[in-house]
């Protein structure tokens, strides 16, 4: 097994207020933005579920004919 020549023998750190790299905000950015979209794609499919949902149950009392004179409210 290969041994990595480019790594280094002793860890290194970033100096204290200086984010570990340069491209961190951006990348929170991205995930943020990320978890945004995916909470919004859920929210517009549990949308979209709960209309199939009402259609259907307005469906089948539309064809079930409830208002007719032989069913009586209780």
């Amino acid at each position: 097994m290969k041994k990595d020549r480019n790594c280094n023998m002793y860890p290194t750190y970033p100096m204290p207020g200086m984010p570990m790299n340069p491209m961190m905000p951006y990348m929170m950015d991205n995930m943020i933005n990320n978890n945004i979209n995916n909470d919004y794609n859920n929210l517009s499919n549990q949308i979209r579920d709960l209309e199939r949902r009402i259609n259907n149950l307005e469906a089948i009392i539309n064809n079930n004919n409830y208002n007719n004179s032989t069913y009586q409210m209780m």
